[in-house]
């Protein structure tokens, strides 16, 4: 769980742990449709910057939509945990953590689903994948309920994800994608 004076721990501890070299996009905030958007177009420049590959910046791109559009139409406003949307680089490729309050029933939607997407096999993961782009439909709310697919997908399901309890019916959603520059 992310509070606001504790930002620059969470990234000296990623920093370490994950080897991170450059932390390229740190947000931390309420988050909306113009922080979505211009979010992309940094990443995508820093991307550029930094000569990533076409390929690379696709995924990353796509996972990065993907995650700030979950958290921006998904937050729980809180004056004390509020969400963030970290990117780094390391000789491996990029890594995203993000993380955000969820309510119980959230919670146990996206546990059920990364749970899924992230343990069967990998020629599996992809049958699935396309066969939910052919029958997706989008909803009233503009949800087409592919997304954390998406994610897993992109990934070659590389994610680690945890949840802690906060209040009543109150979870921080925790989550950390890795996307490799080998092809």
């Amino acid at each position: 769980m992310v509070q606001n004076n504790q930002l620059s721990g969470l990234l000296a501890k990623i920093a370490v742990q994950e080897g991170i070299i450059d932390f390229f996009i740190v947000l931390h905030g309420s988050f909306n449709q113009e922080v979505v958007s211009s979010s992309i177009k940094l990443i995508e420049e820093r991307c550029r910057l930094l000569n990533f590959s076409t390929s690379l910046v696709t995924k990353l791109k796509m996972v990065s939509v993907e995650i700030l559009q979950n958290i921006s139409k998904h937050q729980h406003v809180s004056d004390e945990v509020l969400p963030y949307f970290v990117i780094g680089s390391n000789h491996e490729g990029v890594s995203i953590y993000s993380g955000n309050m969820v309510n119980l029933k959230e919670k146990n939607l996206i546990h059920d689903r990364l749970h899924v997407y992230k343990n069967i096999d990998s020629q599996s993961l992809k049958d699935f994948y396309r066969q939910s782009l052919k029958q997706t439909s989008i909803s009233e709310e503009g949800n087409a309920g592919i997304g954390l697919l998406d994610i897993v997908y992109r990934s070659n399901q590389q994610i680690e994800y945890n949840f802690h309890d906060y209040k009543e019916n109150q979870y921080y959603f925790g989550l950390n994608v890795n996307i490799s520059n080998k092809h």
